[in-house]
This record gives C-alpha cells, structure tokens and sequence, in this order.
C-alpha cells in the first residue's frame, strides 16, 4: 500500500510540474515542428530530431512532436527511444493512436520484440484496418515463424492492395515455408516479375523452383540473385543444390566452396547444398521495397497539409478583410431618379423547360443509416446468432476487409453502423448461426487466433 502511494504521489508531483505551454510557446513548438518535417522530407533525421526536441521542449504536450519524433527515431535505428515517443503520443491525443500504435510496432520488430509488435498492428487494424498494417504484422509472425497466420496476413493485404509486390514475395515465402510449393512458385515469379532489382525474390524464386525439381530455371533465378547481391552466401549454397541436380558436380564444388568463403568472412554459419529452409532471421526483410511507402513520405505528406491548412487560413483572413474593408455605398436617392427598366421574359413552354437531372447520392458506409450491411453494403436482418469480431470508428477498407474475412472464414461477415454518444461506431461481426453452439465453437476458434477480445452476439436483439 505505501509503495502504491508513493507511486501515486510521483504521478501527481511529475503532472504537475508540467506547466500548460503560453500561446507564445505553442507558436514556438509548431515554428520548430515544421523545421521538423522538412528536415525529414530531406531524408535528414538526424537534423529532424534536433528540431522536434526543441518543439517538445516549448510544448512538452505536444502529441504530434512525439509522434513524428518517433518516426525520425525510427529511420535513426534508435529504436527503444521511437517506441517510448510513440506511447507518449497515445497517451497525450487518442487521434493519432492509430499511426502510433503502427509505428511502435515497427519500433518493436526493431528491438526483437516480435510478439509486441504484433500487439500493436493489431490495435492498429482495429483502428484503421490498412494493408499495411496487416503486411507488417505478417512479417512480424515470418520471424516467429508463425507461417499459417502470415499467409492469412499476407492474403488480406493484398485484397486490400493487389499491386503490393512486396505482398506477392511474402504470401510465396509463406506458401513455401508451409510446403506449398507450387503455389509458392506462383507467387514468387510475380514478385521477381515486378522487383526486377530485389535479389531476395530471385532466391526464393529459385527455392521454390528447387523443390519441384525445376534446376535449370532455378540455376538462371541464382545467377540474377548473385549478380545483384554477390554476398548472398545462402545464393551460392542453393546454386550448389541446383547444379547438381543438373548434373553439373564441378560448378556445384565451386559454389560450395564459395559459400563456405563468404560465410566464413561474415562469421555465419555454413550453410550446405542440402539445405534449401530460411536458417537467417535477417532474411525475412527484404533489401528494397518499392511499393510500400517510406517513413520520409509520411514527413512529405505532413508538410502539404500543413501547407494547405496555412494557405486556407491566409485566404480566409484576406476574404474577411475585403469584406470589413469594402466601402460601403450610398443610399441611392430614389426621388431624383428614374425606375430601372426591367426586361420582360417571356415564359417557354413546359416542354422547353429544360429540367436538371439530380446527381445520383453514392451510398458509403460514412453516409449509410444504422443498421446493418453486408460487404455489398445491402442493408439486412442476420437472425440467430454470430461474433462480434472489432468494432472501428475509421470507415477506410472496411467493406474491403468485409470481403477478406469472408473468404477467410468460409462464412458471412456484417457490419452494423451505430451511433453512440453521438459517435458513427462500425462494429464488424462474423457468421450466421441458428444455435448457439456452433456459433460458440466459431467463436472460440476465433480466439486462438487473431481475435481474442471477440465474443458472441443475438443479432434478434440487435435490429
């Protein structure tokens, strides 16, 4: 009890030394913020840092100083101080828990806290379900070797965004660690297809061809492999195998060998021709990454909204001053003048009346009225019972997502739009089950996998 209240008492000491910024000091943390985000539009974080430290130090309760601190923490590799500016963040401003809770999972992959961070993405896709999140908490259960619930990632994030390559080359290393090679195959060909200069897709193309005996193509993936990353120790071991599977012992002797050099000068572990698996947790993040944005692009974006907001603000002020500054004119002195003539319109037929066709309103879960909606965002009446899977107050790849889950399930996913305190809530459940026991049974195998918090619901007593 007394260390609970000592506790207690340097919570209230620490709150109350932190004074509320003067409006002075804020105009001074949003001057240094902006400094900030333009350092980091120039890919310099190290001078970022500099400025957000000033911004947080005029405004010590700045929750966007913090957050985009994090972010420059981040791109640093400091990545204990990025995961502890981001739990700030969320404690100072709810709004931007969503990025925060991402980006502190980045931060946690960084600092080898594998399970942490999928903790996070996942707050995060319940917050603003984006193909992101879910492509990073896939990479995140590749290095806890978790492939089935990778795939699954992997599958909805590219539904949410087919042209992900990097979707492609993660949902092959999957499928592959998982024994389906052919599949595999499918997909590792379109991601050596698309990232013609990422030596990884060639490898794990090659992989997959090595274990439906295809060498020689396999051989020509390696060759691509090596020549754009000749370091690659693991290239050389898989050509090994690939070679002999040709035929060809004397190349296969040489890569060997060549493999054993390489991983000898880096301290690794010798990998022979044998081995075909992913033995290196390094090798799960690829070298480039083309379509996925990069953390500068996000200070890009920060920096044209801020722009944006201080050109409408400008415009605003200047439309209020043209109307304070307009003279005023003179009464007219109707007495001395004569009446304006007005020109006489004839009336047109009715049927010359030309009438404006009414723009069609395009039903969107944002303008859509409580109830409930299916994928199609059809309103409907689901009887008996289901899961509550999440409830989101972001509407962004919602029916998307829907989609996903209905694939995923084998089973039929709503959503029911509510208002509380007068809040848009969007609560998405799963299944529709006439007897309580199978949908228990859904429910529970559910929660051993993603869904943990999701609990049963009567949909009777919810139209």
């Amino acid at each position: 009890m007394k260390i609970l209240t000592s506790i207690l008492l340097t919570i209230i000491i620490t709150t109350s030394i932190i004074a509320q910024p003067t409006q002075e000091d804020v105009y001074k943390a949003r001057a240094e913020f902006r400094k900030g985000v333009q350092k980091g539009v120039e890919h310099d974080f190290q001078g970022a840092l500099l400025h957000f430290n000033e911004a947080i130090k005029s405004n010590p309760i700045y929750a966007e100083a913090f957050l985009y601190r994090g972010l420059a923490f981040n791109e640093t590799g400091e990545f204990d101080a990025a995961a502890k500016d981001f739990t700030i963040c969320i404690e100072l401003d709810p709004k931007f828990s969503d990025q925060a809770h991402f980006f502190r999972g980045v931060a946690k992959v960084g600092l080898g806290n594998y399970n942490g961070a999928i903790q996070d993405y996942t707050t995060a896709i319940q917050l603003n379900p984006d193909f992101i999140a879910f492509f990073r908490r896939g990479q995140a259960n590749m290095f806890l070797e978790e492939y089935a619930r990778a795939l699954q990632d992997f599958e909805i994030a590219l539904r949410l965004n087919p042209a992900l390559s990097e979707g492609y080359l993660y949902r092959g290393m999957a499928l592959y660690h998982l024994g389906l090679h052919p599949e595999a195959l499918k997909d590792l060909r379109r991601a050596s297809t698309d990232m013609k200069t990422n030596a990884d897709a060639y490898y794990y193309t090659a992989l997959a061809r090595l274990e439906v005996k295809d060498f020689y193509a396999a051989v020509l993936d390696l060759d691509k492999a090596i020549e754009l990353n000749p370091n690659m120790t693991q290239a050389y071991s898989a050509r090994a195998k690939a070679y002999t599977g040709i035929g060809n012992n004397a190349k296969a002797r040489e890569d060997i060998e060549k493999a054993k050099t390489l991983a000898h000068q880096e301290g690794e572990i010798i990998i022979t021709h044998q081995e075909t698996s992913i033995t290196k947790k390094d090798d799960v993040f690829t070298d480039e990454e083309k379509t996925l944005p990069d953390f500068a692009s996000l200070f890009r974006s920060r920096e044209k909204t801020e722009a944006e907001a201080e050109k409408k603000s400008e415009e605003t002020k200047v439309i209020e001053l043209s109307k304070v500054s307009e003279p005023v004119k003179p009464p007219t002195e109707t007495s001395n003048q004569e009446p304006e003539k007005t020109e006489k319109v004839e009336a047109k037929p009715v049927s010359e009346v030309k009438i404006e066709e009414a723009v069609p309103v395009v039903l969107t879960l944002d303008n859509s009225e409580s109830g409930f909606y299916n994928k199609k965002l059809n309103k409907i009446s689901p009887k008996g019972f289901g899961v509550q899977i999440a409830s989101y107050t972001n509407t962004d790849n919602l029916l998307s997502l829907a989609s996903a889950y209905e694939s995923q399930f084998n089973t039929s996913v709503f959503i029911q739009i509510s208002i509380v305190n007068g809040r848009r809530i969007y609560r998405m459940m799963a299944g529709e089950f006439s007897n309580r026991i199978n949908a228990e049974q859904f429910r529970d195998e559910l929660r051993s996998g993603d869904f943990p918090d999701c609990f049963l619901v009567v949909y009777d007593r919810m139209n």
